[in-house]
């Protein structure tokens, strides 16, 4: 036993994080022609060619490389105008 308990092992973990430089090279060839698609349909496309990643690695490379989809913005009617173009009462 170490300090406060621990045991060496335990003290010295080293996160072991490898991303293949060929898996994030294809994500980000597969995204470029894929321009619509989330992380989720371009983790299916890297398995469909045989490179198994788990789903949240696919994520945190995804956004890392900033390939997040922009969410569309909400289009509202001009104030005081009724949206199907009728006239007001």
């Amino acid at each position: 036993m170490s300090h406060h308990g621990l045991r060496a092992l335990v003290a010295q973990y080293r996160i072991r994080r490898s991303d293949d430089p060929h898996i994030r090279e294809r994500l980000k060839e597969i995204a470029a022609e894929r321009r619509r698609f989330g992380y989720c349909r371009l983790g299916l496309m890297l398995r469909r060619e045989g490179i198994v990643v788990n789903h949240k690695r696919v994520y945190r490379m995804y956004r890392d490389l900033a390939l997040q989809l922009r969410r569309a913005a909400s289009v509202g009617s001009a104030p005081g105008k009724d949206p199907l173009g009728r006239a007001g009462d």
